[in-house]
């Protein structure tokens, strides 16, 4: 079994590994790029075999696009959708899976085929497990992107004239919240996000742990991290955690309670 991919592309050329899955399984890569046209053209020449461009102008965001996109990938009825694990690219894929009735996995881990239908397998509970299933129809799937493909020889570039969505950006402004760096870290303190009002003593006990008196721990090495990715609500539109790989010395653990998550 070949499989037809068409990746979606929301302004940022690195999907190295998106290539790299789509060209392991077979049948043609096809790419819509939304964004400015230099994105269009590092896409062209990264050894896929078609692409189309859809401009956004001025202060039109990706996603306003998203219809647009939904109706050229249905046209060309792909077997499989790929997009990287950003906001829009979500926002595009979403829109583009549910044109095609096509489910959206996550935290893929591995990709093959087997007969007709495509068997993926995915990490869940937050890593702590991993759920293979196999899917036969239009399948969506959400992975990390990967570095900016080598330049190889370049495929045309198709531009799609499109009307975008009434949506437009009025203001960009950072958020003014410090930036931590959580791998630099000795230790690392977590706490849920599901604590209720009921439990608002544990965020006393919270503060009180980051106390110097408590841990003898440097303000400057303390960092307060959310831990809450039991379901990998990395999924999520404009949401995203950062992972740490390693903790060390120690990880307190203040909450012992059912927590619930965002959107159940």
């Amino acid at each position: 079994m070949s499989v037809n991919t068409w990746i979606i592309v929301a302004g940022d050329p690195a999907i190295g590994t998106l290539i790299d899955t789509a060209r392991s399984l077979g049948g043609s890569v096809s790419v819509a790029v939304v964004g400015p046209r230099e994105v269009a053209d590092t896409v062209a020449a990264a050894g896929v075999d078609k692409v189309v461009w859809f401009d956004t102008a001025g202060s039109v965001p990706a996603e306003a696009y998203a219809t647009a996109v939904a109706d050229a990938v249905a046209a060309a009825a792909p077997s499989l959708l790929l997009a990287a694990n950003r906001a829009s690219d979500r926002v595009l894929l979403g829109a583009a899976a549910a044109r095609l009735q096509a489910p959206v996995l996550t935290g893929i881990k591995s990709v093959a085929t087997d007969g007709d239908a495509v068997v993926v397998t995915c990490s869940i509970f937050g890593g702590i497990a991993e759920e293979t299933v196999s899917v036969t129809g239009p399948l969506a799937l959400l992975l990390e992107g990967g570095p900016v493909p080598a330049a190889s020889t370049a495929v045309a570039v198709d531009e799609v004239t499109a009307t975008p969505l009434g949506i437009t950006v009025v203001e960009t402004k950072p958020s003014s919240f410090e930036q931590v760096d959580l791998g630099a870290a000795s230790r690392v303190v977590g706490i849920g996000r599901g604590l209720t009002q009921e439990l608002h003593d544990d965020i006393e006990t919270f503060e009180r742990v980051m106390d110097d008196e408590v841990l003898g721990l440097d303000r400057g090495e303390a960092i307060a991290a959310v831990i809450a990715n039991a379901f990998g609500k990395a999924r999520g539109i404009g949401f995203k955690l950062k992972v740490v790989a390693r903790v060390e010395d120690e990880f307190l653990g203040l909450v012992e309670t059912e927590q619930p998550f965002d959107g159940e």
